[in-house]
């Protein structure tokens, strides 16, 4: 769904797709995130040091939310309202 090659720290927002994209009902959403802690990678300023997830920006602060919507016919199918 969204590939985003050679990330960059100062890229820290939100992608929003031009249009809705549409699951099925069922449907299971993954985020696969790889790091490079090596010395290959010029913006890690140590990489001797063991890295774990934090909020600073010192840490892995890798984070997927997902925001959604449901169809109007699925809401009229499920609701109880009267």
């Amino acid at each position: 769904m969204l590939s985003v090659p050679h990330y960059d720290f100062n890229w820290q927002t939100y992608y929003v797709f031009a249009q809705p994209l549409a699951l099925p009902k069922g449907a299971k959403l993954e985020a696969v995130a790889h790091y490079d802690n090596s010395v290959n990678n010029k913006s890690n300023p140590d990489p001797t040091k063991e890295i774990h997830w934090g909020e600073q920006t010192w840490d892995e602060m890798q984070y997927t939310g997902i925001s959604y919507t449901v169809d109007d016919a699925a809401l009229k199918l499920t609701s109880t309202r009267k």
